[in-house]
């Protein structure tokens, strides 16, 4: 019997057992990270809502234009491009074991993040109330895809004993 290398799994280490316990673990950890989204989205529909109420937009400029009017925008545009990392994060964990739906949903949940980004950087630039529904919709449908897909990763498949 030859000496294994610390850490690294033996040539029979591909057994059941360990497959299950691998696709145990990538379940727990889409489970985990489409919490985490759920929360960030959620967070950031309040900032959303607290930017709407409270801060006094100039109607012209882009992007750079949100981190020079106060704390909340700020925080409000920041928080937008951590939930597209995070997405495509997200994303990449759900192609690696080949989960289709969680694929489907998470393409067409950083689709939908994309989307509210870029209505913000139109309500920056014009004010207007369909740049504000647009990220408000967008962040809804967004939502609604993570909810979904945290449903199917959190889906136990009976074992046979």
């Amino acid at each position: 019997m030859s000496a294994q290398p610390a850490g690294r799994p033996s040539q029979d280490a591909g057994g059941p057992a360990v497959l299950a316990t691998r696709e145990d673990s990538s379940a727990r950890r889409l489970r985990q990270a489409s919490l985490g989204m759920l929360v960030m989205l959620i967070a950031q529909y309040a900032v959303g809502i607290g930017v709407n109420l409270f801060v006094s937009l100039p109607g012209h400029g882009g992007v750079g234009q949100a981190y020079a009017h106060g704390p909340l925008l700020a925080i409000h545009a920041s928080l937008g491009l951590l939930l597209i990392v995070t997405g495509a994060r997200l994303l990449i964990l759900a192609i690696r074991p080949r989960r289709t739906a969680l694929v489907v949903l998470f393409t067409l949940g950083l689709l939908a993040i994309v989307a509210a980004a870029v209505n913000g950087a139109l309500f920056l630039g014009n004010g207007a109330n369909g740049s504000s529904m647009g990220m408000a919709m967008s962040t809804a449908s967004a939502l609604l895809c993570y909810v979904a897909a945290l449903y199917i990763a959190g889906g136990r498949q009976p074992r046979e004993g």
